[in-house]
């Protein structure tokens, strides 16, 4: 065999290693990321990028109804456990705040608190009962703005409040996200 013909065998070789290479390294690759996607709940397709977090909140359920109500007893459980965070706030505020403000604003905070609870538990009602109500509107409202707003109006910051309004506006979008996803 001639020296070219050896070339040309070797770079077929090459050319041919090369090419199961790839499509070996993007079927694994492939078959990665349809693992990661099997692992999130159907449920939270549209989670993005909360799909984990949804898939928690969702709990294994099989159907929609179960999810969503599984997703909302989620937020509910980490709602009810700040009822003492929120009926604390009027005690962690500053003492150069009129007694009616620091009254105002732990008021406020409470109220904040209790409909979130509240609005939850009207979500659940509807899941069972009527869907197409007002769910998207009520899941909408879980949020505790209303407590962040009130001490931002006399400039106060209180971390607790923030990190929990966020978690709240988040654990809102991943119901929403749920609520996307009903048949």
């Amino acid at each position: 065999m001639s020296p070219r013909g050896t070339t040309v065998i070797s770079s077929s070789l090459a050319l041919l290693a090369t090419t199961f290479i790839l499509l070996s390294t993007t079927a694994a690759a492939h078959a990665v990321e349809s693992r990661k996607a099997g692992n999130f709940s159907p449920f939270c397709r549209t989670a993005h990028p909360t799909r984990a977090l949804c898939t928690q909140m969702v709990n294994g359920a099989k159907t929609w109804p179960q999810a969503m109500t599984n997703a909302i007893l989620a937020t509910a459980v980490k709602a009810k456990a700040a009822v003492p965070m929120a009926a604390g706030v009027a005690k962690r505020l500053p003492v150069s705040l009129f007694p009616e403000s620091r009254v105002s604003i732990g008021s406020t905070c409470t109220e904040a608190i209790d409909n979130i609870i509240f609005d939850l538990g009207k979500c659940v009602e509807f899941v069972k009962n009527d869907p197409t109500s007002a769910l998207k509107t009520y899941l909408s409202s879980i949020t505790f703005f209303d407590c962040r707003n009130a001490l931002e109006e006399f400039e106060v910051s209180l971390p607790e409040v923030s990190r929990f309004d966020q978690e709240m506006t988040k654990l809102a979008g991943v119901l929403l996200s749920v609520l996307e996803t009903k048949p």
